[in-house]
């Protein structure tokens, strides 16, 4: 809304009143909602965050198992082959006597 005057003293002002509302006329405004204010967004954004990083730990922690579980029985076999070789050496020792 632009406010002139039929007065020739407010000539030029009035000019420069019509001339902005004929600008501001083409001016166009697009609203959104802005989500990044809004903190129920953000803490469902953060929720799901922390849900997805809990399922990389779950992962890594499943291969990091894994892996101590292998080396674990790794570790069983090493003892059970030297229990069989103690075992052997000490069936020759009693056979030789």
């Amino acid at each position: 809304m632009g406010m002139i005057t039929p007065s020739p003293d407010s000539y030029g002002e009035s000019l420069s009143t019509l001339k902005f509302a004929s600008r501001a006329k083409n001016i166009k405004n697009d609203a959104r909602i802005n989500e990044d204010i809004n903190q129920n967004a953000l803490l469902r954004q953060y929720q799901n965050e922390i849900e997805n990083l809990k399922q990389e730990l779950e992962k890594s922690n499943k291969g990091n198992q894994m892996y101590e579980m292998v080396n674990s029985l790794e570790e069983e076999k090493k003892k059970a082959l030297e229990d069989k070789e103690l075992a052997i050496r000490l069936l020759e020792e009693r056979s030789k006597e």
